[in-house]
């Protein structure tokens, strides 16, 4: 325990050394939506719905939680950097921090009982925006500069229980407390002498209950699962400044209700000797979602592609190290849940990664994600963006089977 809150601590720390900004499409909605979570399943491209791991909690499918082989500990961080480009300019930005903290608890290896609580990040804003503008004040063209950034994002605290109902059939259920806050900031600078800076500020602080359900089938070498998730509507205090260099900060409270999002999705995956070959098909219903800061998008119902292969490593810890690795694949398709000025907006992924075993049920996970987002066609943005998502796990048997009497 010791290591593991150093281990946070130096995560903590670092989370701070890369704030500059990320996507700039997390301008819309609430973010970017987190739904892997962790390396193990974003090496696989979020491929996650019907590939269990013995090591690596799975937040999309509560159900494979049962399929744990220990009791563990899981943290994790990323860091991404992307590169925004249009017709005219481009932008380099990062931004990291933590991915998740979560635990495990296997109660019944026999009957497949677990659960799992954690803190985890379902979605990211962090975006800055800057552009140069000319405009007439008292008959004189002045220029300025707009600087239009956003940070924050919404967590959440989560309880599943799973377990296993009938021989092949796994069930599992997540409630989630969802809280957070989102910040815009707009600061208009005129740099002539007879002019001034304004600024405007929303704070969003966001509060709701949502879940999620899961199943998993297993027959022989062929696997299928389904999940339905729903992010619960979100209860919004918000606070709005605005002020300017001559006269003083203006706030202005408000309240209101963000419509639920809402997610499915159905995958299958096939085993055979060392290799497992998994693909998913999931859906956002986000049509009547009504949550925007910008006239320029309009929402619909998203979805993604997935296919993801793993390679599994040498279970013998007396076999070559590089043989005990597994070696993960994966590719995904993704169409966003908005539109901007009536343009699709769609997501391409190739990703890779490696789980390293270590001690006896340690397990280094580390995923490289490779991303296009947009285009630079109709005066739209187009980015490009890699993650490194680094993942430590550490499992003990804390409740060993017995014989049963019966």
């Amino acid at each position: 325990m010791k290591k593991l809150t150093l281990f946070l601590i130096f995560f903590s720390s670092v989370s701070f050394a890369f704030s500059q900004g990320g996507s700039n499409y997390s301008i819309f909605g609430i973010g970017d939506f987190n739904n892997s979570i962790s390396a193990n399943y974003e090496a696989i491209a979020g491929t996650s719905i019907a590939i269990p791991s013995v090591y690596a909690m799975n937040s999309q499918n509560p159900a494979l939680l049962s399929l744990l082989g220990t009791t563990r500990l899981q943290v994790g961080y990323r860091f991404t950097q992307s590169a925004s480009e249009n017709n005219t300019s481009s932008l380099l930005q990062n931004n990291g921090g933590i991915n998740a903290i979560s635990a495990s608890f296997v109660f019944d290896t026999s009957r497949k009982i677990a659960a799992s609580i954690g803190l985890t990040p379902t979605t990211k804003v962090n975006f800055l925006i800057a552009k140069t503008f000319q405009t007439i004040i008292d008959n004189q063209t002045v220029s300025g500069y707009s600087t239009y950034q956003g940070s924050g994002g919404i967590s959440s605290l989560y309880f599943s229980l799973s377990g296993k109902v009938f021989d092949n059939l796994h069930i599992g259920g997540t409630i989630k407390k969802n809280f957070g806050n989102i910040k815009y900031t707009n600061i208009i600078d005129y740099p002539d002498v007879y002019t001034f800076t304004n600024y405007y500020e929303n704070e969003d602080i966001f509060d709701g209950i949502g879940y999620n359900f899961g199943l998993y089938y297993n027959y022989k070498n062929f696997s299928v699962g389904g999940f339905f998730s729903d992010l619960g509507e979100l209860d919004v205090e918000r606070t709005a400044y605005q002020g300017s260099d001559l006269i003083g900060d203006t706030s202005f409270s408000s309240n209101f209700t963000v419509n639920s999002a809402k997610f499915y999705g159905i995958g299958v995956s096939y085993s055979t000797g060392k290799f497992q070959i998994g693909a998913d098909y999931k859906v956002s219903l986000m049509k009547d979602f009504n949550y925007t800061n910008s006239t320029l998008a309009t929402f619909n119902d998203g979805n993604e592609i997935s296919f993801g292969v793993i390679r599994y490593g040498n279970q013998n810890n007396r076999a070559p190290y590089f043989d005990q690795i597994d070696y993960k694949f994966g590719f995904a398709v993704n169409k966003m849940y908005y539109t901007v000025n009536n343009n699709p907006i769609n997501e391409y992924k190739l990703t890779y990664g490696m789980g390293m075993p270590f001690a006896d049920n340690g397990l280094l996970d580390v995923a490289l994600v490779f991303a296009k987002r947009g285009s630079t066609n109709n005066g739209l943005v187009g980015e490009y963006y890699g993650k490194l998502i680094v993942d430590i796990s550490i499992g003990e048997y804390w409740f060993i089977p017995f014989k049963r009497e019966y």
